[in-house]
């Protein structure tokens, strides 16, 4: 109470002394102010408001002395209660700045900065950097360097390297800076690197009396920091140093010789001994340090046979630390025409990085190194041969990239590829990709990109079309050049031929169409004109020509599919609704073909699946829609061959409504039925045959499927029981598993058979493994040997039995033992997935491990 009391009569003293314009007293009333240590006594407001008015009026006295000042900046940061001392502060801070009361002016505005995070505020620290050199709490100071308002402007960040230069400040600071680290992120790092700098910069001018400190900065503190870099245990630190080094050196190399000093003053002590230090970890860092910062020095040669070292180290890591780094280093300074020995040697030893067979990451930097050398090799090499021959080599050397197992290898292979073929002459783009791979590389590659990355897809078409489409006039050797590619390639044809727009115009495109069109329409024609010369012929002749018409019948529906196939695709890439005259020319110039071919291939009724491929085009080209209705599904289900076709296939049947999904079943349970009839599936009005292996493969990838009316109807009691049945007939005929060329698999029937179950009721999943158990036990024979099978002997209308000779097909892959053993391993793992714990009866027996034996393949 006394001390408050104290305090009130001196802060009227000090009003009384301003108003009498007494300097000297309102001095000696703020020293005794500052001697109560009234701020520390947590006196009352009103109290605190008194005194703040009262420095408020002496701050504003307008002939104040220096040792005033100087007393009324010793109450900075002290006088903080009500609004009245706020004003007093900022009116000192303002007004009372002397040189001995900088440091007392600067520590306030800082704090003040500090605890509101304004702009202004970081700006007035900013303008009153000058008083670092006197600031008394330095620890202050360094609290700018952990907060957000200093990191984010760039007149804070100029303050902290102003700071980081003081050797007042400079040690606090970057200890405060190295706790940060280890939780930083990228941004915060790299305002650290450019405060580093700034300070560094500011040392750095040429002056004798700076020298020393330049010194003593680049080893207290970059060094400090490239040290830590290399030893520290936290990879994300590591990661976080090299950015602020990259932020304050490395992004600077060559700006100008002092910067270059410095990478070498700070680095070279460290890095030598670290590349062949016996810690991996500390080699690998050390080789990234080196990437970044390189050259160090003026010895360019060791450095590069230092990298050359790298790329064979022991530890994969290290490999691919020095794999990334050659590729970064010889691009980044081709200008610079490093020896072209050592580049060479570097390249070869990439490519022999790029079979590493221990590490896919190793194969994966490597060929992304080759392709960064090949974009820049011409710069990198003394001629333009040498580079391409090197390049060439290097690439060629790889080419197993093309076939990896690894997805990111084969990547970074084509990317090398496409790099090195890109900065050849255009005409001779396609040839230098082929002269690396091989045609069936490149369209395997070109049926995975069209399906997995459309944009790796389009560069590709845009690198080979000189291939399959030549530029200048479209001509029969472009149809020619088409039926070869669908012949080797079906999918990649389609993936290149949906892009033909993109590479050449649409006048071609459409001229491409109709000579399409046209070249099916003539072998049509041709072959109907040879059956026309072969009636004429003698009977002879006939005799000599029916093997190869009846060839020569099994390739025609082919053909025409196929160019169909290719003239479809092409068509519907170009998309003609805004073009009416190209409409007109294309309407025109097929109108004939196609009425040509729909009698060519509507006359011939057999029901081959490669007819059914051409009528399916035929639809395609004349734009009938090929999903949807019943009559185009099923038609899909006669022609599919491939398995990229069977997924299509499920697709379709997929996204069937209610009506379709029950036309559907009907000719798949007819095919299943099949199975165990010994009939083919038959022909119904509409439909077509359809094969028995694809029947199969539908019902069970529709029940994988999601919810569907299609998943919903074949998951009924008839396909039940003809899958069961069809299981029944496998395991008793095994000679029924290949049935005119259609395999049927025995595991996928028992799969199927269960889901099917599990669909329907999951009580019934006992029951149907059980069913399956005991027709394994019945169909084995005891001694493994054969499967028991009742045999009938054909009898005549004598009532006599007759032998007929059956031809036996010989297939390893029917034998007892594959079906046994296909048979136990399918029941076995849908015992242990579908119905964990269930007492199936006695029949569960059989599927114990004992009654399995020691058969290896099960």
């Amino acid at each position: 109470m006394e001390e408050e009391e104290e305090v009130c009569r001196l802060a009227e003293a000090i009003v009384e002394a301003v108003e009498a314009k007494k300097s000297d007293e309102v001095r000696l009333a703020v020293e005794k102010l500052l001697g109560l240590g009234f701020h520390k006594t947590g006196g009352s407001p009103e109290v605190g408001a008194k005194v703040g008015r009262a420095l408020l009026r002496a701050a504003r006295f307008p002939e104040k002395e220096e040792a005033l000042c100087e007393a009324l900046c010793g109450c900075l940061n002290e006088v903080r209660l009500g609004a009245e001392g706020a004003a007093a502060e900022a009116a000192i801070a303002a007004e009372c700045v002397v040189p001995r009361s900088e440091g007392l002016v600067l520590e306030y505005l800082v704090n003040r900065a500090l605890e509101s995070g304004k702009t202004a505020d970081v700006k007035k620290a900013w303008a009153a950097r000058q008083g670092l050199e006197k600031v008394r709490n330095a620890a202050l100071v360094a609290r700018a360097a952990a907060h957000p308002s200093f990191l984010k402007l760039a007149a804070g960040r100029a303050f902290l390297g102003s700071a980081l230069e003081r050797p007042e400040t400079a040690p606090s600071f970057h200890e405060v800076v190295k706790a940060q680290l280890p939780l930083a992120t990228t941004k915060l790092s790299t305002a650290y690197g450019e405060c580093y700098f700034k300070a560094w910069d500011a040392l750095a001018k040429p002056s004798r009396a700076l020298a020393k400190s330049r010194e003593a900065f680049e080893r207290d503190y970059l060094q400090d920091l490239a040290r830590a870099a290399l030893v520290c245990s936290s990879e994300h630190l590591h990661e976080q140093l090299a950015v602020v080094l990259g932020s304050a050196l490395h992004e600077r190399k060559g700006s100008s010789p002092r910067i270059d000093a410095a990478i070498d003053n700070v680095y070279a002590p460290l890095l030598w001994r670290h590349l062949t230090a016996a810690n991996a970890k500390c080699r690998e860092r050390a080789v990234r340090l080196l990437a970044d910062a390189f050259p160090v020095g003026d010895a360019i040669e060791p450095q590069l046979e230092a990298l050359r070292a790298a790329l064979s180290d022991d530890c994969a890591s290290v490999r691919v630390a020095a794999t990334a780094a050659c590729g970064d280093v010889l691009p980044r300074f081709a200008d610079a025409r490093l020896p072209a020995r050592r580049a060479a040697a570097i390249v070869r030893d990439l490519a022999a990085n790029a079979r590493d067979s221990a590490s896919a990451t190793a194969r994966a930097a490597a060929l992304r190194a080759l392709g960064a050398i090949a974009t820049e090799a011409r710069a990198i090499f003394p001629t333009a041969a040498a580079a391409d021959r090197h390049a060439k080599n290097a690439l060629y050397a790889a080419r197993r990239g093309a076939r990896d197992a690894t997805p990111r290898c084969r990547d970074a292979f084509w990317e090398a590829v496409g790099a090195y073929a890109r900065h050849t002459s255009p005409k001779s783009q396609a040839k230098a990709v082929l002269d690396i791979v091989s045609e069936s590389d490149l369209l395997a590659r070109l049926r995975e990109d069209a399906a997995r990355c459309p944009a790796a897809a389009d560069r590709l078409v845009a690198l080979v079309s000189d291939v399959y489409f030549p530029s200048g006039r479209v001509s029969a050797d472009h149809v020619e050049r088409a039926l070869a590619l669908a012949d080797a390639d079906a999918l990649a044809a389609d993936a290149f031929y949906s892009r033909l727009p993109s590479i050449a115009t649409p006048e071609a495109c459409a001229k491409f169409v109709v000579m399409l069109v046209v070249a099916a329409s003539a072998s049509a024609e041709d072959d109907d004109e040879r059956d026309d010369d072969d009636d004429d012929a003698s009977t002879a002749a006939k005799n000599r020509k029916r093997r190869r018409r009846s060839r020569r019948r099994q390739d025609l529906p082919t053909t025409v599919a196929k160019l169909l196939d290719v003239a479809a695709t092409t068509l519907r890439a170009l998309a003609l609704d805004d073009d009416k005259d190209l409409q007109a020319y294309v309407a025109d110039g097929v109108d004939d073909a196609l009425a040509t071919l729909e009698t060519a291939v509507g006359l011939r009724s057999d029901l081959s699946s490669e007819n059914h491929k051409a009528r399916l085009a035929l639809a395609r080209l004349r734009g009938t829609p090929v999903l949807g209705d019943d009559e185009n599904v099923v038609h899909r289900l006669a022609t599919v061959a491939s398995p990229t076709a069977l997924d299509d296939l499920v697709a379709v049947c997929s996204r069937c409504d209610d009506r379709d999904a029950k036309k559907l079943r009907a000719p798949l349970v007819a095919a299943i039925d099949s199975i165990a009839s010994k009939r083919r599936p038959a022909r119904r009005r509409k439909t077509l045959a359809v094969a028995p292996a694809v029947a199969l493969f539908v019902v069970s990838n529709v029940l994988d499927g999601p919810d569907t009316p299609a998943r919903a109807c074949l998951a009924d009691d008839a396909v039940l029981a003809a899958v069961g049945e069809a299981r029944s007939r496998v395991l008793r005929d095994p000679e029924s598993l290949v049935r005119e060329g259609d395999y049927v698999d025995p595991a996928a029937l028992v799969e199927l058979e269960a889901a099917l179950a599990v669909e329907r009721d999951d009580q019934q999943l006992p029951k149907v493994l059980a069913a399956i158990a005991t027709a394994c036990r019945e169909a084995t024979s005891p001694d493994d040997d054969e499967l028991q099978q009742p045999r009938r002997r054909r009898r005549g209308h004598d009532g006599k039995v007759h032998c007929r000779r059956r031809r036996r097909q010989e297939n390893d892959d029917l034998s007892p033992q594959f079906v046994r053993t296909a048979m136990l391993r399918a029941a076995v793992g849908l015992r242990d997935a579908l119905c964990p714990g269930a007492t199936l009866g006695r029949p569960v027996d059989f599927f114990s491990e004992s009654s399995c034996g020691d058969d290896e393949d099960i």
